[in-house]
C-alpha cells in the first residue's frame, strides 16, 4: 500500500506505506491513518479543562462538564449537552507530566504548584546564572530573562560561576532630555567591568552616555616612539576611574605611559 501525506490540505510526500510512524506533524496537530493508507495531520481539541487531546478521541469532558461525552473532530469538540450538576468537580490537573500544556493548564499550576508561571523579568544586578561545584549555592539559569542588558559573568573565583544582568559596552547608561523628548535613564553602575558610563559627545541641553571600554590599572594609554620601533597609541581619556595617564619613566625619544593610580 502507498503512503501519502497530506499537511493543510497539500500532498507533502508518497512513498511505501509505514503509517504514521515516519511522520513528524506540526505542534497541535496529532498523524491520522485512515482505512485507505492515507496520512494526514489533524488539528487537536481541548477539553473542557483545556487538556489536549487527538483527532477522533472519544470519552467523557473533565471538570464542570464530566457528565458529557465528547468527540474531537480535526480540531472542533463535539459534546453532548446535558446539565451535570454537581455530578462533577473544578478542573484539577498533574502538574508533572511534559506534553504541551495549555492556557489553563498553566494558570491551574503556577496557582496551585508554582509550575509553570510565567517568567518574570530580571532587572539590572539581579543574578541570572549561578553554578556551584561545591553545592554551595541553588543552581539557577535565567540567561535569557535579562528585562535589560545581558547576562554577564561576574569575577568570581574557583569553580563557582555566577553571572548578572548587566549593560555592555555601547549600551545607554544615562540619558536626560530638558525638552522631554526622551525619557530619563540613570544605570550607570551597571556597565559591565571593564567599560564605564561616559558621554558619547553630545551637545547642547540632551545628555547621553553609553557604557564605554576603558583600560584598567598597568594598561598602555599613551605610547609613542620616534624611532617607529612601536605602534602609536593615544588613549589618555581612556583610563579607569581613580587612575590617570601618567609616564612609566621611560628615557629617551621614545614615550611610554600607562594607566596608574592617582
Amino acid at each position: 500500500m502507498s503512503l501519502r501525506i497530506v499537511i493543510g490540505g497539500v500532498l507533502v510526500a508518497c512513498a511505501a506505506s509505514t503509517g504514521c510512524a515516519n511522520v513528524r506533524c506540526p505542534a497541535g496537530t496529532t498523524c491520522f491513518e485512515n482505512k485507505r493508507g492515507r496520512v494526514s495531520c489533524k488539528a487537536d481539541c481541548e477539553t473542557n479543562c483545556g487538556n489536549i487531546v487527538p483527532h477522533r478521541w472519544r470519552g467523557l469532558d473533565d471538570g464542570s462538564n464530566c457528565c458529557n461525552e465528547c468527540t474531537c473532530r480535526n480540531g472542533h469538540m463535539q459534546c453532548e449537552e446535558k446539565a451535570c450538576g454537581d455530578s462533577c468537580t473544578d478542573c484539577s490537573y498533574d502538574c508533572t507530566t511534559k506534553e504541551i500544556w495549555s492556557d489553563k493548564k498553566k494558570e491551574w499550576c503556577c496557582e496551585h504548584e508554582m509550575l509553570g508561571c510565567p517568567a518574570v523579568p530580571l532587572a539590572l544586578g539581579e543574578t541570572c546564572y549561578q553554578f556551584c561545584e561545591d553545592s554551595s549555592c541553588d543552581f539557577i539559569d535565567k540567561r535569557d530573562q535579562c528585562e535589560k542588558g545581558e547576562c554577564i559573568a561576574a569575577p568570581g573565583i574557583g569553580f563557582n560561576s555566577f553571572s548578572t544582568c548587566q549593560l555592555p559596552a555601547g549600551a545607554t547608561c544615562y540619558q536626560f532630555c530638558e525638552d522631554g523628548s526622551c525619557a530619563p535613564i540613570s544605570e550607570g553602575e551597571h556597565c559591565t567591568a571593564g567599560t564605564e558610563c561616559k558621554s558619547d559627545g553630545t551637545i547642547g541641553f540632551n545628555s547621553h552616555h553609553t557604557c564605554q571600554n576603558v583600560l584598567a590599572a598597568g594598561e598602555v594609554c599613551y605610547q609613542f616612539c620616534e624611532d617607529g620601533s612601536c605602534e602609536p597609541v593615544d588613549k589618555r581619556d581612556e583610563c579607569q576611574k581613580g587612575t590617570e595617564c601618567k609616564s612609566d619613566g621611560s628615557i629617551g625619544f621614545n614615550s611610554r605611559h600607562t594607566c596608574q593610580a592617582i
